[in-house]
């Protein structure tokens, strides 16, 4: 019977790790810009990037990018928190980035309809929209960093 527990306590913990690895947190969701200025306010700072470039920055990371708004610049880090925007840049571990999953961001450029991506600083969040759809509800990291 000992020996029936202890298996199945190892196949539980398993199972957990699994399921973690296999089924990471989506961050980030998609609004019509309209949608997105009623719930979360409206655009104090926008900063402008081409998606052509915005795509070939997400190219260099695997399930989540981060980014901030500092003096007109957005900053723009893979899911290590390396710097990918702008290059040479040195941020600290206790710098707050907001973190969208690739995925959305990836959804997010299919339906955007528009040559330029706009990161966009409102009241408490960090947007980034596209034509007219905005993507919100992103990760802070820290605290939680993956």
């Amino acid at each position: 019977m000992k020996l029936y527990n202890r298996f199945l306590i190892v196949l539980s913990v398993f199972v957990f790790v699994l399921n973690i690895n296999c089924f990471g947190q989506v961050y980030g969701k998609l609004f019509t810009r309209a949608a997105a200025n009623e719930k979360f306010g409206s655009v104090i700072d926008s900063v402008e990037l081409s998606v052509k470039n915005f795509q070939r920055l997400l190219n260099q990371t695997d399930n989540y990018a981060m980014f901030k708004i500092v003096n007109y610049t957005i900053i723009i880090l893979d899911q290590n928190r390396q710097v990918l925007y702008p290059e040479g840049l040195i941020i600290t571990a206790e710098e707050v980035f907001t973190m969208f999953s690739k995925s959305v961001i990836e959804d997010l450029i299919s339906v955007g309809d528009s040559k330029f991506v706009f990161f966009e600083q409102r009241n408490k969040v960090l947007s980034v929209t596209i034509g007219n759809v905005t993507m919100e509800v992103g990760g802070l990291c820290p605290p939680i960093c993956l």
